[in-house]
Order: structure tokens, then sequence, then C-alpha cells
């Protein structure tokens, strides 16, 4: 989480240099450091062994909720056509899934809720199935096509999520003490790609969301270089 803030106001100070308008740089903002949890899975339940689920559990409640909110309040801020103040931003942080998702989880966890096994199941069931499903959907959200926000806003987005990002997770998993499994979980999930939902968001929210299309297709490819090289190196 902290390694996330960070890195949000990192990109703020970067977005002068870059000279980019509002909806551009709300897509230069959620590339930063906007992660896909699909491809998170994937890595940690093949690299973090038997506690995989528990400790991507862990990092998705502790980074899900915040970026969620930061992006949104940026996109009701610099996104084009986006009035209505405070009501708005309420409205549109608790209409977001991701955010519900995670506090419901929370809450169901604290209170040490259970639910009935045929329910329980059924989940189950979805939730094998959402993972290709959401695989898929990465792939199918590829697009290539001229860049129209220019290319330091590509370099720029992936520099800070692939490179910086994991690299400060790491750091403070280690100063905060963390063992080999949580340095791994850290940089599993700081170090993929830019989430697909970013595009979503982006097209409803006024942001640029061709160029986010953009951000997504290039960090996916260059991902599959980086990652491993981030993994090695810092785990």
């Amino acid at each position: 989480m902290f390694a996330v803030l960070f890195v949000a106001l990192l990109t703020r100070l970067v977005w002068p240099m870059l000279k980019l308008d509002g909806p551009s740089y709300t897509s230069l903002f959620q590339g930063a450091f906007r992660t896909n949890t699909y491809v998170g899975i994937s890595i940690a339940a093949a690299l973090l062994g038997p506690d995989w689920m528990t400790l991507s559990a862990m990092a998705m409640m502790s980074m899900i909720p915040v970026i969620n909110v930061i992006c949104v309040l940026v996109l009701l801020r610099h996104g084009y056509g986006n009035e209505g103040g405070s009501r708005k931003v309420v409205l549109a942080l608790v209409k977001n899934p991701l955010v519900a998702a995670c506090l419901i989880g929370m809450c169901a966890n604290i209170l040490d809720l259970s639910l009935p096994r045929v329910l329980n199941d059924l989940l189950d069931i979805l939730g094998r199935a959402a993972l290709p499903l959401g695989l898929l959907a990465t792939g199918a959200g590829l697009r290539f096509q001229k860049i129209d926000g220019g290319k330091r806003s590509l370099a720029a987005s992936s520099v800070l999520h692939l490179l910086v990002l994991p690299s400060l997770a790491a750091g403070l998993c280690i100063l905060f003490g963390g063992d080999e499994l949580a340095l791994r979980t850290a940089v599993i999930y700081t170090a993929i790609p830019v989430s697909v939902s970013s595009f979503i968001l982006a097209r409803q929210m006024g942001g640029n969301y061709r160029l986010m299309a953009q951000i997504i297709t290039f960090q996916t490819m260059i991902s599959m270089v980086t990652l491993p090289v981030m993994l090695t190196v810092l785990t």
C-alpha cells in the first residue's frame, strides 16, 4: 500500500514533464500502479506454494481498495465532463464492485461469517472459471494501433509500474521484516502489468481510454521480460 501511494505521488510529479492533458494524465496514473490481479493469481498459484491463496488475499485486500479509491478520485477530478462534487465521489466509490467486494470480504472475515455449503460450492466453481476468463479478457483487450498519447506516456507508466513499484514494495517488505514468501508475494503483485479494468474505468469516467488501451497492451507485452527479471533480482 505504501509503495502504491509513493508511486501515485511520483506520477503526479512526473505529469507536468510529459505535458499531458487531464484525461491523458488519468491513464498515466492508472498505468503507473493499477495491477492485473488475474495475472498475479495465476503466477502466485505456481510460485507461492500451498498458502498462495492466503498470501494473495492479503496482498489484494491491502492494495485494491486504496488503488480504486485514488483512481476514482483522480478520474473525477481530471476526466472529461466530471462534475457533481462530493456526492458524485461517494456514489462512484460505493458503486465500484472491486471496493465493495473487498469490504464485504473483510467484514465477513472479521465477523467470522461462513456461507451455506451450497452457496460456497457455487461461488467456488464461479471463482475457478473467473481466472481463465480474466486471462482471456486480458488477451482480447490488447490493442495494436498508433500511439495517440505519446511514447513518453507509455515509457513513463511502464517504468513506474514494472520497475519502480516492485522495487519499492520489495524494499518496504524487507524493511518491515517480511519473510521470503511475503517478499515474493509483494513482488508478484506489483510487477504484473496494468489491469484491463483500467480501460473500463477510463471509458466510463472520462479518461483517455485510447491511451489507456495502449498502455495496457504495451505493459502486457514487456512484462513478459520485466516480470521474471524483477522476480529473480528482488527475491
